[in-house]
């Protein structure tokens, strides 16, 4: 949820620069205060304490913070959202989910919210640009990141999800761009077990796996198109 909300935001910053400026008071509870994620964020929202729409960005994203994700949603408004992620071809959170149906995202659907950013086809290049420095800036460092060299910058966000009463019962995901030499690439794992505290590993390792595949696959294709190699 919280990359297309982003994306919404700064829609909208476009539009009108105040956006970002503009203040919104934590009363200190929302209705997903209750959550309480295992991989929790560093960081959490001051009762009480007003902040810039900019600042709950950076908490929703750097941080992975729910109740800046319900208070920028509740700014944004359930009309924009929807319209957000239809225009991104992504399945409208308010319409496709409801009482005991849960809400779904295909591996394809959630990468096209990264290549619309890296494109700037949807956004303008600026705020593209902004989108993807607050991604590059997720504290969460297991799982990709740590799956590939610490030089090598990736623009990603992570989620977790809980299925009480039912086994495998946790899924862990993790999509971002890899920026990979002059050669970026996008990879998005999704993965469900028992423990959070595996799956984060399943996840650095396949994406090790093919870090050193795509750098094998360019170092050899350098190789043959090096002039050396035609002698």
């Amino acid at each position: 949820m919280k990359v297309p909300v982003m994306i919404a935001i700064l829609k909208q910053a476009e539009l009108n620069p105040g956006v970002l400026t503009a203040k919104i008071k934590f009363t200190g509870a929302t209705a997903l205060s209750d959550r309480s994620p295992y991989f929790a964020p560093s960081k959490k929202l001051e009762a009480g304490k007003l902040y810039t729409v900019e600042e709950l960005l950076d908490r929703m994203i750097v941080y992975s913070e729910n109740d800046a994700l319900f208070l920028l949603g509740e700014r944004v408004g359930k009309p924009l959202i929807s319209r957000t992620f239809r225009e991104l071809r992504l399945p409208d959170p308010f319409t496709e989910s409801s009482g005991e149906q849960e809400y779904y995202m295909t591996v394809e659907q959630y990468v096209m919210s990264l290549r619309i950013l890296y494109n700037a086809s949807y956004l303008s290049k600026e705020m593209s640009e902004k989108a993807l420095e607050l991604l590059t800036k997720v504290e969460f460092r297991q799982g990709i990141v740590e799956g590939v060299p610490p030089d090598v910058p990736v623009a990603h966000k992570f989620g977790e999800r809980v299925w009480e009463n039912t086994s495998p019962g946790r899924e862990l995901h993790d999509c971002g761009i890899i920026y990979y030499p002059a050669r970026p690439y996008l990879l998005c794992i999704m993965t469900r077990g028992d423990s959070f505290e595996y799956l984060d590993d399943g996840i650095k390792e396949t994406a090790r796996i093919v870090y050193e595949g795509v750098d094998r696959f360019w170092k050899e294709m350098d190789r043959k198109r090096s002039p050396l190699a035609s002698q």
